[in-house]
């Protein structure tokens, strides 16, 4: 099932909402804090974080995300499962991975789009999580 941007804007929104409404719930919450999610609208491939409450003080986090990085990270898994279906299975590539034997390139048990929204989630995760890191280890943007 191909999405074009508008339903790939909404997908990643969906997954970073659930995040952050996780996060909320628990850390957050045990802390009298709040951690805010910001897409932001413009062709900047960026994620940050933002302290914006005093010290001493329950955290006032935000998370910041351009839809221009979930387009670009969605597209790019999709790029590489085609590559990872179609090139890699052929020619030069094809004969180095040989050498690693008979397994998929991507999980047999996954159908093509199970593939890429795997890939998908687990990227924006990973950017959403290293922004979390900035916030707790105490190098954020201050605003």
């Amino acid at each position: 099932m191909a999405r074009d941007d508008q339903e790939v804007y909404l997908y990643g929104t969906d997954i970073l909402r659930a995040i952050t409404e996780d996060l909320n719930e628990g850390i957050y919450l045990e802390l009298n804090g709040s951690l805010r999610l910001s897409l932001v609208e413009t062709k900047e491939f960026n994620a940050w974080a933002e302290s914006l409450g005093l010290m001493g003080e329950p955290p006032q986090h935000k998370i910041a995300i351009s839809y221009e990085m979930l387009l670009r990270i969605y597209r790019d898994t999709e790029e590489f499962c085609h590559f990872a279906n179609g090139s890699m299975n052929s020619g030069s590539y094809k004969e180095l991975l040989d050498f690693f034997g008979d397994a998929p390139l991507l999980p047999k048990c996954f159908n093509f789009d199970n593939c890429i929204n795997n890939m998908f989630i687990a990227a924006l995760t990973w950017v959403y999580f290293h922004e979390v890191g900035h916030l707790f280890s105490g190098t954020w943007v201050c605003s």
